[in-house]
């Protein structure tokens, strides 16, 4: 385990101006952010400080699904991360939810099933039996806090991207497996003022599928249940959802389908 405060001072997490630089005592952390569906795969790798906020990473973060839920008018501005017991709750905004609680009720019912269990089945005098119990990790107890309360300073990790695996959890469902693949001093090398972090280094390139009809300009356009269209779902691009669906004033041309916007690339780095 590598705690961040062991190896420089970090400074404050307040607000920074514009021209505030990095100390030379900073933690720099890299951090990955796993694909929800490829939990191998590295979507995203970022520079972040020591000094700075765990929401600060999460409104770094850039997931399809989040692109996806803030163009259907549904985006859910709670999150949390999980790191070494503790679930971290991004609180900020009015009417944000603590994912956490519904998980917690179901650990505290499932550790109390489990107390049950080894109750029945262990074999011995009592102290024998709460021993094994004590053994059995059942009485384990998680913990909650905020995650704008909290600096990377303040947490103790594992470097690597195997065990153990801490989780990123946004828009109520989707799960990023994350890991500390790095943790060391700043130096000269890096960049000088703290508004330029978290720093995005890596962004996995997402592949756009092309137009199923013509097969040569990119998707922009899914659509569902077209009885004109070679399947369904349906890849489009601008030009072949026009000349199919809308007649040369613009007008709707059939009903009876469902068409969504193809979400767009990664964003690009300043």
């Amino acid at each position: 385990a590598a705690s961040c405060s062991a190896l420089g001072g970090g400074g404050t997490s307040s607000s920074t101006s514009l021209v505030q630089r990095v100390s030379e005592d900073e933690v720099i952390l890299t951090v990955g952010i796993y694909h929800p569906e490829k939990p191998a795969t590295v979507m995203q790798e970022v520079l972040v400080l020591g000094s700075q906020k765990l929401t600060d990473l999460k409104d770094k973060i850039s997931c399809q699904r989040e692109t996806i839920a803030k163009m259907h008018g549904v985006e859910a501005p709670s999150g949390f991360f999980f790191i070494n017991g503790t679930f971290y709750d991004d609180l900020r905004e009015e009417g944000s939810i603590r994912y956490s609680e519904n998980i917690l009720q179901f650990i505290e019912h499932k550790q109390e099933q489990g107390k049950e269990a080894v109750l029945t089945l262990a074999r011995g005098s009592p102290k024998q039996q709460e021993e094994r119990l004590e053994r059995s990790g059942l009485n384990h107890k998680f913990t909650q806090r905020r995650m704008e309360d909290v600096t990377f300073d303040e947490l103790e990790v594992k470097l690597g991207s195997g065990f153990p695996s801490y989780v990123y959890c946004h828009q109520g469902c989707c799960e990023h497996r994350i890991a500390f693949h790095d943790l060391r001093l700043a130096h000269k090398d890096d960049r000088a003022l703290v508004s330029e972090y978290p720093r995005v280094v890596y962004q996995k390139f997402e592949r756009r599928c092309k137009c199923m009809i013509c097969g040569c300009d990119e998707g922009r356009h899914i659509v569902y249940d077209d009885k004109h269209a070679l399947c369904s779902p349906c890849i489009m691009c601008e030009g072949c959802h026009q000349s199919l669906h809308l007649s040369e004033e613009g007008e709707k041309l059939y009903d009876g389908y469902r068409m969504y916007t193809y979400p767009m690339g990664v964003p690009k780095e300043a």
